[in-house]
């Protein structure tokens, strides 16, 4: 007995793509909320960080300007390519890059705010003006960072 009488059924997660069986791309569909909820922390994260570098020069002026400038612009470019990596189907490489966004973030932010002492640690700041939104940037950039990180982990140990 042979099988040519028989018809074979096709595993469900195979799909016909014209003449030719391809796998069906359920990570479009099943990663999609996790993929929206790491792209908001991503552009969050960016805001705050931007605010924050106001803030930071706002409270320590012997911060230079370009200094502040180019920290902006390394993690705009960092997060855009993230995203565009994410948004582009390429979960995997777009959530590394955003996890070494938020990595970045927490090892220079946790050094500069909590550990070392100076006019950038938040126990040390001062009472100016300026002090209490710049701990509140430190704080939610921090809680940000810790949320992005575990969904950017989650996105890149999900099966594919």
């Amino acid at each position: 007995m042979g099988l040519e009488g028989r018809r074979l059924r096709r595993p469900p997660n195979m799909i016909r793509s014209g003449s030719r069986e391809a796998p069906h791309r359920r990570t479009a569909f099943v990663a999609r909320p996790a993929v929206i909820l790491l792209s908001v922390g991503a552009v969050a994260n960016y805001a705050v960080t931007v605010w924050h570098a106001y803030l930071a020069q706002k409270v320590n002026p012997a911060i230079p300007v370009a200094q502040t400038l180019e920290i902006a612009a390394i993690a705009g470019t960092l997060t855009t390519a993230g995203l565009a990596l994410l948004w582009t189907r390429h979960l995997k490489i777009g959530s590394l890059v955003l996890i070494a966004v938020f990595v970045i973030g927490l090892v220079i932010g946790g050094a500069e705010h909590f550990v070392v002492a100076g006019p950038n640690n938040v126990f040390d700041v001062g009472a100016s003006d300026w002090a209490a939104p710049f701990k509140i940037s430190v704080w939610v950039l921090l809680a940000i960072e810790v949320v992005g990180l575990a969904a950017a982990g989650r996105l890149l140990a999900a099966r594919a």
